[in-house]
């Protein structure tokens, strides 16, 4: 399906999400149906024998991934509880949920701000100058559409990666490699496929602490490239004066440090200053500053992650009791796996789990 979406939009780079965006209507009946041949032309990889079941697969999967993202991504709350959701799939060992979480709850306590701006922007429309409203509208309608995005596209990408890791530990080894030997899911890119490929060798390694640092390399890479795709005019005062586009630069954020706090350590946030020539539309500054200032303090050790976990847990999870000291535990035999979905998966296979984890 992506090969058909960059043709009929003329863009070589475009990404899976934008099939949920305007990329879609752009497709028609033709596009579709070769979408489909491409997509059983691909199937020739997987065995005959098993044919039928990735395909069961790629529907039970369609299934999971939409009734997620219908059931939490409806406003920003939502879809930090989503989040955890999905993290607690594998005993809240995935960083990216939680990175995604924790700056969903800074995005949520920047609405005073720009509240205050708000009020700013109507004296000033008052006095003839609409610019400053127009620019928070685009940033308010930015944000909307950007996390929107991010949670769509990453939900698919994550829950593929953990179906395989069940299929595994049912005894489904054959089935899961025949999965990422096939076609990968019609509304996935080549860079999803490679991170689910990528999650998939990392969910699979015995030593917790390996296992951590493999999934916490590029936690939160590819959700900057959806980011860059909304930004649009989203940043650009049209008609003020230069003092106050200078003024409204980003320039300081409110980013995370881990402090002792008696035996373990506490997620807070503090104002820092970005560099002085940051700029949050160029999309290499904006990965390579805000990875080493807000991603690496949470990813930065198994120690620093369990205090992002309890920071998001603390905020966004209801049934969180303020004891997980020890979660996620990083124990050896593999990620572990949590939940009713795991369940039901076993049930529908008729296979009794094998090579299951270390107790933790």
């Amino acid at each position: 399906m992506i090969q058909r979406l960059r043709a009929a939009v003329a863009d070589s780079t475009a990404l899976g999400f934008q099939l949920d965006q305007d990329g879609l209507a752009a497709l028609t009946l033709e596009d579709l149906r070769q979408a489909a041949d491409d997509y059983l032309d691909a199937m020739a990889a997987v065995p005959k024998e098993l044919r039928s079941a990735v395909l069961a697969e790629h529907a039970a999967h369609s299934r999971e991934a939409h009734a997620m993202i219908r059931r939490y991504n409806t406003d920003i709350a939502s879809r930090a509880r989503g989040y955890v959701e999905l993290a607690r799939l594998t005993g809240f060992e995935l960083p990216w949920p939680i990175v995604a979480a924790a700056a969903l709850a800074q995005i949520i306590e920047s609405g005073l701000f720009f509240h205050a701006m708000g009020v700013a922007a109507e004296a000033a429309g008052r006095l003839g100058w609409s610019g400053l409203s127009e620019m928070l509208g685009e940033l308010d309608d930015f944000t909307l559409r950007a996390n929107r995005s991010v949670f769509a596209d990453g939900v698919p990408i994550y829950l593929f990666a953990i179906r395989c890791a069940r299929l595994r530990r049912f005894g489904r080894a054959a089935v899961a490699d025949a999965l990422l030997d096939g076609p990968f899911p019609l509304t996935m890119d080549e860079s999803g496929w490679s991170q689910v490929r990528e999650l998939d060798r990392a969910f699979a390694i015995d030593d917790g602490r390996e296992r951590f640092e493999a999934l916490a390399r590029g936690a939160a890479e590819r959700e900057q490239r959806v980011v860059t795709h909304h930004i649009g005019t989203a940043f650009r005062l049209r008609g003020g004066p230069r003092w106050l586009e200078r003024r409204l630069r980003v320039s300081h954020a409110k980013l995370p440090l881990a402090e002792r706090d008696g035996a373990r350590l506490a997620l807070v946030f503090r104002w820092r200053a970005l560099p002085g020539d940051f700029d949050y539309t160029d999309h290499d500054a904006r990965v390579a500053v805000l990875g080493d200032a807000f991603v690496r303090p949470l990813v930065e050790s198994t120690e620093h992650f369990r205090a992002a976990v309890r920071f998001v847990r603390r905020r966004f999870d209801p049934d969180f009791d303020g004891d997980a000291q020890d979660q996620p535990a990083f124990g050896r035999g593999g990620v572990p796996l949590v939940g009713a979905a795991l369940d039901r998966l076993g049930q529908e296979s008729g296979a009794v789990e094998v090579d299951a984890p270390a107790a933790r």
